[in-house]
C-alpha cells in the first residue's frame, strides 16, 4: 500500500509541475516559437536559446494528503526546459543532451527521471516528436545514473524544445549551482526555487551586480509550500573565447543556494561551515572503517614494508590502476567492498577505499574536500558542500608537512597533485575543526620539457637532425595520456610534427609499460634548407628547430590568462658546421626578466666546430591580470624576435 501512495503522490506531483504553467490548448509547459531567430540577426552565434528555464521544489517531510495517505521522507523535483534554435552545424551539438545524473536506491527505486519530453520544429513547420528509442540510460554507478538524449532529424534552422523531470532523496539534492548561460546566447533565462514553510535558503550571485535580487512569491500552502524564490536574466550574449581563458564556471552568471530550516527538528543545521564539517566527516567514517576484505588487501599490498612512504605508494598506485571514475562528486555512495566489486565509483567512491586501506595499514588520513579549477572557485559565502566536487587525501608527516594524493587522477602521482587540483579551495575535514586552505602548487622544476638536439650542418645548407626529448611533471602526464590514446601510425605523425620542414627518418618512442616519471621521444630528420645560402655565407636561425607560438596576438584581451601549471622549458642544440666554414657572427647572450617568468639565451662554442645554443624558459606565474595583459604579450613577443637571431657562416677561401 506504501509503495501504491507513493506512484500516486508521484503522479500528482509531476501533474502539478507540468500543468501549472501550461495553457488548455497545449500540454507542453512552453510552446513553441512562432517567429524563427535566423543567422543573419546573429552571425557569430551557433545556436540561440529562446528560453533556458529551471524550477527547484522542494517537498516537506511527513506531510498528509488525505485520500492518498502520508508520503514521508524530504524530496527534490526539478523541472527543466529549454528551446533552442540551431543556426548552424557547430550548433548540431545541442542535437544531443545529458540530463543530470540522479540517484537510484536499489530498495525502494526512489529517485531519477519521471519524465522526458521533447521533439523537434522543421524549418518546413514539421514536428518531430522525441520518442523512447532516441532517450538512452547511462550507468555511471551502481547507484547513479543519467539519461542521454538524441533528438532525430535536426539540421541547422530547427528549433529543438526539451523538458524533463528530476526527484531526488533530500541527501542526494540539498544545494545546487544554477548557471545562467551557454556558449551560445540566450534570449530568457529563469530559476525558480520553491520551498516549504519556514524554509528559506541562503544564496548568491555572480559576478556581482549582474542579477538582480530575486523575486519572492507567497505560494499556496498546497504540499506544504512557502514561498518562490525567481531570477531573471534577458538577452545574455556568447561567450568571446581566448587563449589560456578561467574556466567557465568563474565567469559565466550563475546562482547558488544551500537550503536550511528556521526552525523544527527534522534538518541537521548546515547554515555553516563548520556544521557541514562535521557532517562530512561523519558521514565519511562511516563508510570508511575497513572491513576484513580491506584488511587482506591492504596487507597484500603492503606485505612486511615498515616504510609508511612505500606502503603508501603501493596503495595508491593500485587503486589508481585498478579502478575508474564514473564522474566527480564529493557524495560517497558506495561502502568500500562495493567500489571494490564494481571496479568504478565516483571521484568521492575511489577516495574513500583509499582511505579505508590506508586505516587499514595504521596511516592516519585527513579526508579534503576540494573545487578542481574547472569545477571553479569556492563562494565561502554560501556555506555548501555543493561547491565541491572532489575528494582528495592528506597524510600527515611527523615533520609536520604533508603527503597529497588525488586517487581520482589517473595521472596523479606521490604527493604531487595533477594541475587540475593545484592550488584550490580545500576544505580539510576533521571532527571538531574543519577549515579552508590552500593545496600546494608544484614549482617550474615539476614541470620540465627538457630538449636535446644535434645538428649536422652541410655544405649545400642542409641537415641531419637528431632530437631527443624528456617530459617531466604535468608535461610527461599529457604526453602519457596522448601515448596511450594514439595509434602506432598516429604517433609517426606526431613525431613528424617536431620538426615539420623536415622529412622523418626515424623515431621511438617509450613501451607503454615501461612508462615512469618520465616520458623520453627520439626522433631523427633530414632537412633541405636548414641553413640558407648566399654565395660564401651560410645563415640559420638554431631556435627555429623548437619555435614558441605567439599564444597572444592580439593586442587587447577580455579575460584574465590563466596557465595550467608551473613549468621550465630548456633547449640544448648543438650545431656542428662544415669543416670548411667558420663562424662570423653569433648572438649575444640575453636575459628577459619579468613578473611572469624569465628567460635567457646563451651561445658559446665547443671546440672549433660545434656551436653550443641554449635557451631556458620558466614560467612561474599562474594568473595574470588583464591589467598585467601587455607586459605578458610583450614577454612572449620578445622571445619570439630572439629565437629568430641568426647565426652567421663563412665559406673558408684558401689563397
Amino acid at each position: 500500500m506504501k509503495y501504491y501512495n507513493k506512484l500516486i503522490f508521484c503522479f500528482i506531483i509531476g501533474l502539478f509541475l507540468l500543468l501549472g504553467c501550461a495553457s488548455k490548448d497545449d500540454q507542453w509547459i512552453r510552446p513553441l516559437p512562432k517567429r524563427i531567430i535566423t543567422q543573419e540577426q546573429l552571425p557569430n552565434a551557433n545556436a540561440v536559446f529562446l528560453l533556458d528555464e529551471e524550477s527547484f521544489k522542494v517537498i516537506p517531510q511527513e506531510e498528509e494528503f488525505g485520500l492518498f495517505g502520508s508520503f514521508t521522507g524530504l524530496h527534490t523535483f526539478e523541472l527543466k526546459t529549454v528551446i533552442v534554435t540551431i543556426l548552424n552545424k557547430q550548433g548540431l551539438r545541442y542535437a544531443s543532451w545529458e540530463t543530470p545524473w540522479y540517484y537510484v536506491d536499489p530498495e525502494d527505486k526512489f529517485g531519477g527521471i519521471i519524465e522526458i519530453k521533447g521533439r523537434v520544429l522543421k524549418p518546413n513547420g514539421e514536428i518531430v516528436l522525441l520518442k523512447p528509442e532516441n532517450i538512452y540510460e547511462v550507468d555511471i554507478t551502481k547507484y547513479l545514473k543519467k539519461k542521454h538524449i538524441a533528438f532525430p532529424g535536426v539540421e541547422p534552422g530547427c528549433v529543438i524544445q526539451l523538458q524533463y523531470i528530476i526527484q531526488h532523496r533530500w541527501r542526494a539534492k540539498s544545494a545546487s549551482i544554477r548557471y545562467l548561460q551557454y556558449d551560445d546566447p540566450v534570449l530568457h533565462s529563469h530559476y525558480y526555487i520553491t520551498l516549504p514553510t519556514k524554509w528559506e535558503p541562503r544564496y548568491n550571485a555572480l559576478p556581482v551586480g549582474y542579477l538582480e535580487e530575486p523575486d519572492i512569491e507567497q505560494v499556496a500552502k498546497s504540499y506544504g509550500a512557502g514561498n518562490t524564490y525567481h531570477w531573471y536574466k534577458r538577452n545574455i550574449p556568447e561567450i568571446e573565447y581566448e587563449p589560456f581563458m578561467p574556466s567557465l564556471t568563474d565567469l559565466i552568471p550563475r546562482v547558488t543556494f544551500s537550503l536550511y530550516k528556521i526552525e523544527g527538528q527534522h534538518s541537521r543545521n548546515t547554515s555553516n561551515w563548520e556544521n557541514i564539517g562535521k557532517w562530512f566527516y561523519e558521514a565519511i567514517q562511516n563508510k570508511m572503517n575497513p572491513s576484513g576484505k580491506i584488511k587482506e588487501l591492504a596487507k597484500d599490498l603492503t606485505k612486511d614494508e615498515k616504510d609508511i612512504r612505500v606502503k603508501i605508494k603501493n596503495i595508491f598506485y593500485w587503486i589508481q590502476s585498478n579502478y575508474n571514475v564514473g564522474i566527480d562528486n564529493t557524495w560517497v555512495f558506495q561502502k568500500p567492498d562495493e567500489t571494490i566489486d564494481e571496479g568504478k565509483g565516483t571521484s568521492g567512491d575511489i577516495a574513500c577505499l583509499l582511505i579505508s586501506m590506508l586505516k587499514a595499514s595504521d596511516i592516519q588520513v585527513e579526508p579534503v574536500l576540494i573545487s578542481t579549477k574547472e569545477n571553479g572557485k569556492v563562494d565561502q559565502e554560501v556555506p555548501t558542500s555543493v561547491w565541491f566536487n572532489r575528494i582528495i587525501v592528506r597524510i600527515p608527516c611527523e615533520d609536520s608537512s604533508f603527503i597529497w594524493l588525488d586517487p581520482a587522477a589517473k595521472v596523479g602521482d606521490i604527493n604531487v597533485l595533477p594541475y587540475e587540483s593545484q592550488g584550490v579551495d580545500a576544505f580539510i575535514l576533521s571532527k571538531d575543526s574543519s577549515h579552508f586552505e590552500k593545496t600546494p602548487i608544484a614549482g617550474p622544476e615539476d614541470n620540465a620539457h627538457i630538449c636535446e638536439i644535434e645538428v649536422s650542418l652541410k655544405e649545400d645548407g642542409s641537415a641531419a637532425i637528431s632530437y631527443d626529448i624528456t617530459f617531466e611533471g604535468e608535461i610527461e602526464r599529457g604526453k602519457r595520456i596522448e601515448y596511450t590514446t594514439l595509434k602506432r601510425t598516429e604517433w609517426e605523425v606526431e613525431a613528424a610534427k617536431l620538426c615539420e620542414k623536415a622529412v622523418l627518418k626515424d623515431y621511438s618512442i617509450p613501451d607503454p609499460d615501461s612508462l615512469g616519471k618520465t616520458f623520453k621521444v627520439k626522433a631523427d630528420f633530414d632537412m633541405r634548407n636548414f641553413a640558407v645560402r648566399a654565395d660564401t655565407m651560410l645563415f640559420f636561425s638554431p631556435f627555429s628547430l623548437v619555435p614558441s607560438k605567439q599564444l597572444f596576438p592580439k593586442t587587447s584581451r577580455i579575460h584574465p590568462v590563466v596557465f595550467d601549471y608551473k613549468l621550465i622549458k630548456r633547449d640544448n642544440i648543438n650545431v656542428t658546421i662544415p669543416k670548411k666554414y667558420k663562424i662570423v657572427k653569433i648572438p649575444t647572450d640575453f636575459t628577459l626578466q619579468s613578473p611572469h617568468g624569465r628567460v635567457t639565451f646563451k651561445y658559446q662554442m665547443n671546440g672549433k666546430y660545434v656551436v653550443r645554443c641554449e635557451r631556458e624558459v620558466i614560467l612561474d606565474k599562474l594568473n595574470v591580470s588583464v591589467n598585467e595583459y601587455e607586459k605578458l604579450r610583450d614577454f612572449y613577443t620578445k622571445l619570439c624576435e630572439k629565437e629568430m637571431d641568426k647565426i652567421i657562416l663563412s665559406k673558408i677561401i684558401k689563397r
